[in-house]
């Protein structure tokens, strides 16, 4: 089975540009599994640090998990 690493980019929200990637995607991360058979999933930030948590915004949180794991 293989792994998958989830991320989420704050900075894409709170400053208006995206810089997961460039920080994510570091030497030491290269030599993972996750890296190696592109399974670095990164979400939607929108929903992690934007929404109120509620029953619509939870339900996509949770469908992009789902989504991430087929």
């Amino acid at each position: 089975m293989l792994k998958r690493t989830h991320f989420i980019d704050r900075g894409a929200v709170v400053g208006g540009q995206s810089s997961a990637k460039q920080v994510v995607e570091n030497q030491l991360v290269k030599k993972t599994d996750a890296y190696k058979h592109d399974n670095i999933i990164y979400l939607n930030p929108e929903y992690w640090y934007l929404s109120g948590g509620g029953v619509q915004s939870v339900s996509a949180m949770a469908e992009e998990i789902e989504a991430s794991l087929e």
